[in-house]
């Protein structure tokens, strides 16, 4: 009988434990999701100070959950990189881009529409510094995967075309 009730003890005290370490791992998830929302309002309310603050919050978040080595931390360093941009701070900005597109590849492939849209806004953070070979480069990576992904009457590819002249009248041509 009471070889039973240390079973039944300990079972209550797995069931416990178990409990408490989903809901620490459900309270995680929910807060990088709403760490994810506020630097995103944040941007679009043009509070970029404070978007980065919660972006690297964002980050910290994300890559204790997930690890660096996921596409939900993808997406975080991709968000402080937009933050990054959205201050004119290039130098900061870049190496998170890079990561985004590196996770991306590793873990999506390198024509997912989602490394197109990385390599578009590294792209765009090369036109702002004036590399236009390498900035030449991405866009036509991103023409690649969109017209493959969309095809070649898709807005997307349409949208990529546009910023290639915008790049050709940044270098004057």
């Amino acid at each position: 009988m009471e070889t039973r009730r240390r079973t039944a003890l300990r079972v209550i005290v797995l069931l416990i434990l178990i409990a408490t370490c989903a809901r620490s791992t459900f309270a995680q998830s929910d807060n990088v999701a709403t760490l994810q929302r506020q630097v995103a309002q944040l941007v679009e309310a043009g509070r970029h100070n404070e978007a980065l603050a919660v972006g690297q919050r964002y980050l910290e978040a994300a890559r204790g959950r997930y690890g660096e080595d996921d596409v939900e931390y993808a997406r975080a360093t991709s968000w402080l990189g937009h933050v990054y941009m959205s201050l004119n701070r290039y130098t900061e900005a870049e190496p998170l881009y890079a990561r985004t597109v590196a996770i991306l590849e590793k873990r999506l492939g390198p024509y997912d529409p989602n490394v197109g849209a990385t390599l578009n806004d590294l792209a765009h953070l090369y036109r702002e510094l004036s590399r236009f070979e390498e900035c030449h480069a991405l866009y036509e990576r991103v023409l690649a995967i969109g017209e493959r992904t969309f095809g070649t009457q898709h807005q997307n590819v349409g949208a990529v075309l546009n910023n290639i002249a915008l790049l050709y009248e940044s270098e004057g041509r």
